[in-house]
């Protein structure tokens, strides 16, 4: 996600969530865990596991991180299960109108900026394939050596 400081002044990030919606009839144990956000090369812990199927939010509410102006790249992370379905679909969201899930202020009065565009954000669905591959003894075409 990059966040662009158009602000005139730095910014202090204060809170920081996604929600995480899994879409999976077949597998309703662990689906990723350590979920995180790395800002600026340092990570910051949004939830440790998440389970099953619908909703889960994964979030900071005391990550205090320094927003200069200019551009600032956060990228999500996390580790999946080792046995997920094929199938399986991860999609992640964020509301910007919610003080939950982003809540940015202005460092020199405190006050939180609320002109925030867009005002949410989705990202492409994430759907798990295992990997397949077929071998066969026979080669596909004749072999010519060339001395």
């Amino acid at each position: 996600m990059k966040v662009v400081n158009v602000a005139g002044k730095d910014l202090n990030l204060k809170n920081l969530g996604v929600v995480i919606n899994v879409d999976n009839t077949s597998n309703t144990g662990l689906i990723l865990e350590n979920v995180e956000a790395v800002i600026n090369g340092t990570s910051y812990d949004l939830c440790d596991e998440v389970s099953g199927t619908g909703d889960t939010v994964c979030s900071d509410t005391n990550i205090d991180v320094l927003l200069p102006q200019g551009t600032t790249m956060i990228d999500f992370v996390a580790d999946t299960a080792d046995d997920l379905s094929d199938g399986t679909t991860i999609k992640l969201s964020l509301d910007a109108t919610s003080g939950s899930l982003l809540y940015i202020e202005e460092m020199e009065d405190d006050t939180q900026v609320t002109d925030i565009a867009p005002s949410s954000l989705t990202w492409d669905d994430i759907e798990i394939k295992q990997p397949k591959a077929t071998l066969s003894k026979v080669p596909l075409a004749d072999v010519t050596v060339v001395k």
